[in-house]
């Protein structure tokens, strides 16, 4: 990626957009400013722009640290032959906002992305409690709905209260101060070995007791780490599962490779998805 980055073509970035959200938060983090952001509508369109070489990169978000995995994130890394390049885990701060000053007592709806109101229900209950809760597709389209509706607060990221000049309540409402979002950054190369990388699998085993225990062995066996596990039934084959399995170190360690060798020798089918440096 560094040495993208110091290429003379501009760089593009897709994205979970709209505008203002958190994801767009986390293209800056990883990339700076200066990389063309460009925003679209679902996770799957970002695996399209970046398979289709419409883009260098693109980010999206795996799991939050209270509300857990984005099932659209596994299924396109389970159906697509993209890469895993990097990762980055952004700070996530929601704020309470509205597009025009009103009595918070008078709010009749609060409107976010379903990932957002989860992570702010305790203080919702507490502080808004006869407030209607209202899903949409992201932070940024609750502040647009927030525009277009009277009494209506969103909860959106800062970027948002800048670009859609809302009106703010009220900083910080997550129910978890350490509250955190890891996202991936995906692509068509293959990334280097560093001192501190992680490698991600998709590994699948015929559906049957003791399946799990068989393929962390020879992780177990030579003393690897493993960061995650994600178990889900495979959507080719009723009588198989897919583990989505985060280590650390690079597919070319030699003591990865001897894992890999030991997991085809068990049947497994492993599909190496990335090797990355970590940022964990």
């Amino acid at each position: 990626i560094s040495s993208c980055l110091s290429l003379e073509e501009q760089l593009t970035i897709a994205y979970l957009g709209p505008e203002g959200t958190h994801s767009e938060g986390a293209v800056i983090q990883h990339f700076g400013s200066s990389p063309t952001r460009l925003p679209r509508g679902t996770i799957e369109d970002v695996f399209h722009q970046v398979r289709t070489g419409s883009v260098n990169f693109g980010v999206v978000p795996v799991e939050n640290s209270s509300e857990g995995v984005v099932n659209a994130t596994l299924n396109s890394l389970a159906d697509e032959e993209i890469k895993i390049c990097g990762e980055s885990y952004l700070p996530i701060h929601h704020q309470l906002a509205s597009a025009r000053k009103f009595k918070l007592a008078d709010a009749k709806v609060v409107a976010s992305h379903s990932q957002a109101l989860g992570q702010c229900s305790k203080w919702l209950d507490a502080n808004l409690p006869n407030a209607k809760r209202e899903t949409t597709s992201s932070t940024a389209e609750a502040a647009k709905l927030s525009k277009a509706h009277p009494k209506t607060l969103c909860i959106v990221s800062s970027l948002a209260i800048n670009k859609y000049k809302l009106h703010h309540y009220q900083q910080d409402i997550e129910d978890f101060s350490d509250n955190n979002t890891r996202f991936l950054v995906i692509g068509n190369i293959d990334i280097g070995q560093t001192k501190k990388d992680k490698t991600s699998f998709l590994i699948q085993t015929d559906n049957k007791p003791g399946a799990l225990i068989k393929i962390l062995e020879p992780f177990n066996k030579r003393k690897i780490n493993l960061e995650r596990i994600e178990t889900r039934p495979s959507r080719e084959s009723k009588n198989a599962h897919n583990f989505f399995i985060d280590s650390s170190g690079h597919y070319k360690d030699l003591k990865l490779k001897q894992v890999i060798v030991s997991l085809k020798e068990l049947g497994a089918s492993v599909r190496i998805l990335g090797s990355y440096p970590s940022d964990s």
